[in-house]
């Protein structure tokens, strides 16, 4: 979505309130969220676009809500991601090749008097969210062998030593 400043612009206004939400799926972002990663509800965005003395800046606190599956037991779990976020607006023409220019990305350029913060959120979720997720810390995950949940008790599983195959062949002396 974007969000019109047309009221900063011409100096109606010193700042804008922004309360709304969004899926990250409409967002029209290049970067895309993790396919085990599903957000059901949209992402709250909270803040303020502010104009101080010609530089204008948005500060917004974002709340994601997404579930998925423990990456020990398969169990699904659901999550919380929250976060505050400061860029910059600018009313400059972008330079050729800002989006693969690291140094841009705190930086929304302004276009048509509007501002798109959706996209840049999207990157901004798809960096924070946690490179693995646990329904506890202290989850025994799965038995390798039978795939039963260990923390639904003991599985029945014999454990066997794995012998080298090569090594096979000493194993009929041992019996």
């Amino acid at each position: 979505m974007k969000t019109d400043i047309t009221a900063l612009l011409n100096g109606r206004a010193s700042s804008l309130d922004i309360d709304y939400g969004f899926m990250p799926d409409e967002a029209g972002s290049p970067v895309t969220l993790p396919e085990e990663i599903d957000i059901a509800s949209p992402v709250r965005v909270r803040g303020k676009i502010a104009d101080q003395n010609g530089v204008m800046s948005l500060h917004a606190g974002v709340t994601v809500k997404y579930s998925t599956v423990c990456d020990r037991c398969l169990d699904e779990i659901n999550g919380e991601l929250s976060f505050d976020v400061d860029k910059t607006v600018s009313t400059d023409e972008p330079p050729e090749g800002y989006e693969d220019d690291p140094s841009w990305d705190d930086v929304l350029f302004v276009e048509e008097s509007a501002v798109d913060i959706d996209r840049s959120l999207v990157e901004e979720i798809a960096v924070r969210l946690p490179p693995y997720h646990l329904c506890s810390e202290d989850c025994p995950g799965l038995c390798p062998r039978c795939g039963k949940k260990l923390k639904d008790g003991v599985c029945t599983c014999k454990e066997e030593k794995e012998i080298d195959p090569r090594l096979k062949i000493l194993q009929k002396l041992l019996d």
